[in-house]
């Protein structure tokens, strides 16, 4: 089989332009971010350590695979609020997409399937919460995110109402703030009750 000369000249195809935009947001920032913030901050009991030894030119990767589990449980729930606003986004612009030949994951799905699964990854994050309390992962001041409910609730029905007018992006915009924020506020108030110490 001959090299195609045209790949060097056209490049690799953007994932603005697959189905995998939301993955790849999802997967980067959600878990991506979170594992970084733990593993730079942790110093007490690391999930991952890593021993250099540049004299005799060796490395020693040790880790714990109940504590990586539990990290990427913990960043479910951003990982789903942060892919619907890339989902959010391609249902809004499916037409538009169409027609500059960008073949979202919407296209393949359809937009009442993408309506679904929109919803299905708004609520997501609540029932990874119930799991990671009902396993250890978490502690009660957690249950502060479900305060949220009833305004996510709200928001996913008028972005399904509004669709595809441009302002049914802002609904998506109001989960991802609101969810992420009490998230974030039972998580520290979790480290200041448990008194955990990195």
């Amino acid at each position: 089989m001959l090299f195609d000369w045209r790949f060097l000249y056209l490049g690799v195809i953007p994932l603005s332009r697959m189905p995998l935009g939301e993955i790849f947001s999802g997967l980067s920032m959600g878990l991506g971010i979170f594992s970084l913030t733990i593993l730079t901050n942790a110093t007490h009991h690391p999930p991952i350590y890593l021993q250099l030894d540049f004299s005799r030119g060796l490395f020693q990767l040790e880790g714990n695979i109940y504590a990586l589990a539990a990290i990427v449980l913990a960043s479910l729930p951003l990982i789903s609020s942060i892919s619907n606003i890339m989902l959010a986004n391609n249902l809004r612009d499916l037409t538009m997409d169409i027609e500059n030949h960008r073949y979202t994951l919407i296209y393949y799905i359809g937009r009442t399937t993408g309506v679904s699964l929109f919803k299905f990854l708004a609520l997501l994050g609540y029932g990874t919460i119930i799991i990671g309390l009902l396993a250890g992962v978490y502690h009660w001041p957690i249950l502060v995110t479900f305060a949220s409910l009833p305004i996510i609730l709200k928001n996913t029905q008028a972005f399904e109402q509004t669709l595809p007018h441009p302002k049914c992006f802002q609904y998506a915009i109001k989960n991802l703030v609101i969810f992420n924020t009490l998230y974030a506020l039972g998580l520290a108030l979790s480290l200041i009750i448990k008194g955990v110490n990195f």
